[in-house]
């Protein structure tokens, strides 16, 4: 049974009385907190990390070698590398701390109180047996990840009486969880000998879709996805329109996040920085997360032109982006190309005052929420440029029965959203008109492929190419029904 009205009711009457300060469920501390224990596992999964490469970098040794016929010297050097390959292994496990299964973390409550918790299984890739062929090593397939709990769940800890259950799951406010190891980290999608980051770019600043009669775009090779440059001329006419149009579709968006800053410029000529939230790892494959950090750094160049023009400051607007997502090349990518600065820990979100710029698009945790409760009393963020804020905050599902997306809150939604201007920004109706999103994946709720295809018996040609087209969309959706709040008084 889910969270109820009342639950939410009580949660707030709770905070209300006992919230630190009063009317919050986040303060400093609690961040804090949760930022120190993120950066010890990220330290502990960035070290397990390159025990899988030494893993897989001699099991692929071992796979080479395996049904070669070797002799005495190069046996004896196999030897050496597995013994010196423990002993490397070893020496990391010592140096990593304690984020082991079976050992204990802490969290704190809605109360305030600390509580010991076990860390959850995972895979472990520190553990290696003596003597064990290093071919039948597996794979690592999950890792540690702090998950910061939304307002929504954390009202399950209230009883039907009303009364605080301190000591149940639903009352911690963030807690780790083992999660599958994403592609990204597995494969490294943000690397490429000749990226698209310039030709998105240019897309974005100009609608142009190619660069010296280059597109991107993707070939397979023996089953295996590649992305590639290939010449347009390889295209028929219909899919270079439909690449112009997309390239036109980017060109209007960033025009118009330019109007809309000119149209408030009022209210934003002050703004110093822009702090990104969760906008994701980049993806060669995915231009959605770049497109995201481009928009990003176009609102740092109008407001920093805003700014002088106005005689305010000549300093331009810094870009800091936060998410546990980015891998090192990406925080590097980040900064040469669009001059971000970029974390993978919490710190970022002390940095949000009066004069901060938001910028966030389906986070995996309480972004909009954690900046309402840390900057109530400090008149900001001056603007967030996002998903949707709902309003009604005292309704915990929607008519699924699903939670509502973002978990707006009290504090979010009267103490920031009421106070806003409103303008929407988004890209989910030029691909699924007529708020046909949701209808479409609820007929086609998994992708397209060779097995789903034929599990839809009599689907017809014209339903499977509406659902393949659909699919393919969706992945061009960069910021979805996305709006910008603009504070009347900053």
């Amino acid at each position: 049974m889910g969270p109820t009205i009342n639950n939410l009711k009580a949660t707030y009457e709770y905070l209300d009385e006992h919230g630190n300060p009063k009317g919050t469920l986040w303060n400093k501390d609690v961040i804090k907190d949760a930022a120190q224990l993120q950066q010890q596992v990220l330290m502990f999964n960035e070290k397990a990390a390159q025990m899988v490469h030494e893993v897989l970098k001699f099991n692929k040794k071992a796979i080479d070698q395996h049904g070669t016929k070797l002799n005495s010297n190069e046996l004896q050097l196999q030897q050496q590398e597995n013994t010196d390959l423990q002993s490397r292994m070893a020496e990391l496990r010592a140096s990593m701390g304690t984020f082991f299964p079976g050992n204990t973390y802490k969290v704190r409550t809605i109360s305030g109180n600390s509580k010991t918790l076990e860390i959850p299984n995972y895979d472990d890739p520190t553990i290696i047996t003596e003597g064990q062929d290093p071919t039948e090593i597996p794979h690592t397939k999950s890792r540690l990840d702090l998950c910061i709990h939304g307002i929504v769940e954390i009202s399950n800890a209230f009883n039907a009486d009303d009364k605080l259950d301190d000591n149940t799951i639903h009352a911690q406010l963030y807690s780790l969880k083992a999660v599958e190891i994403s592609d990204h980290e597995r494969n490294s999608r943000c690397t490429h000998e000749r990226p698209p980051w310039k030709l998105w770019g240019c897309s974005w600043d100009t609608g142009t879709w190619h660069l010296d009669g280059e597109y991107w775009g993707y070939k397979f090779t023996n089953g295996l996805l590649h992305y590639v440059w290939k010449n347009i001329e390889t295209l028929t006419e219909e899919e270079k329109q439909n690449k112009e149009d997309l390239g036109r579709l980017w060109k209007t968006l960033s025009d118009r996040l330019k109007s809309l800053i000119d149209k408030y410029q009022s209210a934003l000529k002050h703004i110093d920085k822009v702090i990104c939230f969760g906008l994701g790892s980049l993806h060669i494959g995915k231009a959605r997360s770049f497109v995201q950090h481009k928009a990003a750094a176009t609102v740092a160049e109008a407001l920093t032109k805003l700014r002088r023009d106005n005689n305010i400051s000549t300093t331009p607007v810094i870009i800091l982006a936060q998410d546990p997502a980015y891998c090192s090349n990406c925080i590097k990518i980040l900064k040469d190309d669009l001059k971000i600065i970029a974390t993978a820990e919490y710190e970022d979100f002390f940095k949000v005052d009066r004069n901060t710029f938001v910028v966030s698009f389906a986070p995996a945790g309480p972004i909009f929420p954690i900046i309402a409760d840390l900057t109530l009393n400090s008149a900001g963020p001056a603007a967030m440029l996002c998903d949707e804020i709902v309003i009604d905050y005292m309704r915990p599902h929607n008519e699924e029965g699903n939670w509502i997306d973002n978990e707006p809150t009290k504090n979010l939604v009267e103490g920031y959203q009421e106070k806003c201007h409103v303008e929407y920004f988004g890209d989910k109706e030029d691909y699924f008109p007529e708020n046909s999103y949701k209808d479409f994946f609820e007929e086609f709720p998994e992708r397209p492929t060779a097995k789903n295809i034929a599990e839809r018996v009599g689907t017809s040609q014209e339903d499977l190419e509406r659902w393949k087209k659909g699919y393919a969309d969706d992945v061009k959706i960069c910021f979805g029904d996305g709006y910008l709040y603009v504070r009347k008084n900053p």
